[in-house]
């Protein structure tokens, strides 16, 4: 049996063959090679599986029962994962040729547990955004408090250890939008984070895709994960202040978008969700 990479790359797909070869290709690119990728197949009806497979044996498919819950197809992947670091692609997206290499060389000369880069978009007609930046911690024991304030990296752009991915239990398999977040609320406090500032990533915008998550189901999970942090983690009292700001925020735009619906109870209820997190905040 040859040698494990340093890095596997999980890319969970369904039913996006033409894509997934695209964003499989800019992971074989990489000027950093010690790797394979794990495509994990969320019951594809095309023909994922043979396009996958005449890759040969650095990409790895895994066929698996249709979820349509992207935490499942990922951690099987990371079940599968032979590598030490663990990188995330979806099956629309694509990374710049060094954005493996820029991150272990951070990993590695600052001692880090997680680094992940800035990102650009890419529209349905080719055009590329400005790119889109996540800050950096202010200190690499810090990330918390980045995700409490929603503004935590974007999984594609991340590079983990697998032990730590494995430590809080990978990805929360019940939710269909959110579970970055709540994957990012649990690793938060135990990993030790830097970024590349970078657009190594580029994430597509079209409708439909993974990255199109702007609709009251998104708002309403993500409410539902800081909601369960703020019983479930052990957040110190300036965290729990993050936290209800930022569900504040969130009740707020998800009230406006209930408006704009004409949903007047769904505004109210929303609306008074905001409140009470207001308020939560100012009484510490």
């Amino acid at each position: 049996m040859t040698s494990a990479p340093r890095v596997s790359v999980v890319i969970p797909t369904y039913n996006r063959a033409a894509l997934l070869i695209e964003a499989v290709e800019s992971v074989l690119r990489q000027s950093y090679d010690d790797l394979e990728v794990v495509v994990c197949d969320d019951g594809s009806t095309d023909d994922t599986a043979e396009r996958v497979r005449a890759f040969g044996p650095r990409v790895h498919y895994i066929g698996l029962a249709h979820t349509g819950r992207p935490g499942s197809p990922r951690n099987r992947g990371i079940e599968a994962a032979r590598g030490e670091l663990i990188a995330f692609l979806d099956d629309d997206d694509l990374w710049e040729p060094d954005k493996l290499a820029r991150q272990i060389e951070l990993m590695d000369r600052d001692g880090l547990s997680l680094v992940y880069t800035d990102r650009r978009l890419m529209f349905s007609d080719g055009s590329r955004s400005d790119p889109v930046a996540t800050p950096a911690p202010a200190s690499p024991d810090r990330l918390l408090e980045m995700v409490l304030q929603g503004q935590f990296p974007f999984l594609c752009t991340a590079l983990v250890h697998r032990s730590l991915l494995r430590q809080v239990n990978g990805f929360d398999e019940t939710l269909e939008t959110g579970e970055d977040l709540d994957l990012w609320l649990r690793l938060g406090r135990v990993v030790r984070a830097g970024r590349v500032p970078e657009p190594l990533v580029i994430v597509r915008r079209r409708p439909g895709t993974l990255s199109d998550r702007s609709g009251p189901l998104a708002f309403r999970n993500a409410i539902r994960v800081l909601q369960r942090g703020l019983v479930a983690q052990d957040l110190q009292p300036s965290e729990r202040r993050l936290c209800h700001a930022t569900l504040t925020r969130l009740y707020a735009r998800l009230a406006a978008k209930r408006t704009r619906q004409l949903d007047v109870v769904g505004s109210l209820r929303a609306a008074f969700g905001a409140i009470r997190h207001a308020a939560a905040r100012s009484m510490g």
